[in-house]
Parts: structure tokens; sequence; C-alpha cells
């Protein structure tokens, strides 16, 4: 038996999921002290309430279910030692199954939620290759199309602006890396790891 606790905000959904679990012999939903699974729909201090969840049931199991999908949101969320978290919309979907995998150890992200989580980690590498090489944000997109085998014409399609912009990026690019050709650029780039 799995013990579930439902700590829900919003009340109709609470209602919607609990009657969907009273139908699966394996969840059990009263008449215990310790949580195996915690399902908590917090939208306001969700990341508070996470800790205090932690410090009162640190064994217990903590699934987030949540319309916010802000990726920083998700990823202290998991930093504190969530097992789960799941778009509000989506979670009377895979509630079952969800729960029985977070119960034998696994991790539970819904996918629209991975978006999100890859486009703040893409955001997040741009802004260490502007501290690391000295680049702009601009110049970094240039460089990485560069390296994927675009032409100029491509790249100033790709990103809106006219050629002659990408030619003035690729000229600071150069003198940033202390190139000369495109060839030596892309060898350096590609010795720096830059990807």
């Amino acid at each position: 038996m799995i013990a579930v606790k439902l700590l829900f905000k919003d009340i109709a959904l609470k209602y919607n999921i609990l009657e969907i679990l009273c139908k699966v012999p394996l969840i059990k939903l009263k008449g215990f002290d310790d949580p195996d699974v915690i399902l908590l729909n917090y939208e306001v201090n969700l990341v508070r309430k996470i800790k205090q969840l932690k410090v009162k049931y640190p064994l217990t199991k903590i699934v987030a279910v949540t319309e916010n999908h802000s990726a920083k949101n998700i990823i202290n969320s998991f930093l504190l030692g969530i097992e789960g978290y799941i778009c509000k919309d989506e979670v009377k979907k895979f509630i079952i199954e969800n729960i029985i995998q977070i119960y034998n150890g696994g991790i539970v992200v819904s996918p629209c939620l991975m978006l999100h989580i890859a486009n703040y980690i893409k955001i997040e590498k741009t802004e260490e290759k502007v501290e690391a090489w000295g680049l702009s944000n601009r110049e970094v997109e240039i460089a990485q199309l560069l390296l994927k085998g675009h032409i100029y014409d491509e790249i100033a399609n790709m990103l809106f602006i006219s050629v002659n912009t990408v030619k003035f990026h690729l000229k600071n690019i150069y003198f940033k890396f202390d190139v000369n050709s495109k060839s030596q650029l892309i060898l350096e780039l590609h010795k720096q790891k830059f990807t």
C-alpha cells in the first residue's frame, strides 16, 4: 500500500484526484501518520511549503501539482528534494502512474514543463559563455550558428538581422578570440569546447 496525502489549495482539483485515487486498491488515503507520497498544490509560497514538509516528513516523497511553469521554481523545488513537478492540467491523466513511479524511487516532470526547463538551461549556458569569453548574447548566438555550419545569409535570416550586422559581430568575435578568419575562429571555438 502507498500512503498518499493531498495538500491542495484548489479544492475542486483535490476532489477530482481523490475520486480517482479512491478506486485504486494500492493507494491508501487514511489511517497513517507518515505518508509515503504527498501531492502538494500551492501556487504561493511553494518553496517555503516544501521546506516545511521536508522537515516534518524527511522520508516522504513530495510532488508539486501546480500552474507555476517557472523553470527557476521547478529547479529550486528539485534542489529542495521534491520528486515530482506536475502541471495542474495534466495531473488527472497520469496520477496513478506518477505516484507509483515516485514511490519506486523515480522522478516525474510533466512533459509540458520540459520545454521551460530546457530554455532556462540554454539561457544559463549562454550567460556562462558571455562571462567566460566576454561575448555579447548576440555574439554567442552567431558563434553557435557558425559552428553548426550556417553561412552569413542564413544566420542573418535566423536572427532577423542584416548580413552586415552578422559581419560586424563576427569582426568583434575575431578580435576577442584573436583570429583573422572564419576557419581560424571555428578551430578556436572547437579547441575551447564552445558549443
